[in-house]
């Protein structure tokens, strides 16, 4: 239930989100099986729950500041991917590990880091960034014209700042 308003029914749900905005939740449910993002009264794609799938921070959807979208992660079929939700659902593979997506301020870029084989790397928007052994969670600049994460090569670390173009 969602204020007074009865919505559909699931066998599990969690990680209830408020938007920037307070005016809308978004929300795990589980049902059969199969587990979807839940946004104001849209249901978003049914991924097959396998394994860790509703583990950890992966369970957490992540609004734009302007409230009109969402990212997540999920597992399905032992293959990670980063679901992007606004008017239609985006689907982009991960391969074996990702961070948690981060949008930047006017909700235009999304950012995230990502794991393949042992080189993991930060991807903004469709760009691959340089290939690291480790790399952080990213953060924006308040102005949205930089981007900020820690990266380790071999047993160099360092604060990685790249300008937005």
């Amino acid at each position: 239930m969602v204020d007074d308003k009865k919505g559909e029914e699931f066998d599990d749900v969690r990680s209830p989100v408020f938007s920037p905005n307070d005016k809308s939740i978004a929300y795990w449910a589980l049902q059969d099986g199969y587990i979807s993002v839940v946004h104001g009264d849209k249901r978003g794609r049914e991924f097959a729950l396998i394994g860790d799938a509703i583990s950890g921070s992966q369970i957490e959807p992540v609004f734009s500041p302007n409230s009109k979208q969402i990212a997540y992660r999920v597992k399905h079929y032992g293959r990670l991917f980063l679901v992007k939700a606004d008017s239609k659902y985006e689907v982009f593979e991960i391969f074996d590990s990702a961070g948690k997506p981060t949008f930047s301020p006017d909700s235009k870029l999304l950012a995230y880091w990502i794991r393949k084989g042992d080189k993991e790397f930060l991807m903004l928007g469709d760009q691959k960034g340089e290939d690291f052994d480790f790399v952080t969670d990213p953060i924006f600049s308040l102005d949205g014209k930089k981007i900020a994460y820690g990266a380790r090569k071999g047993r160099e670390l360092w604060w990685k700042v790249v300008k937005i173009k």
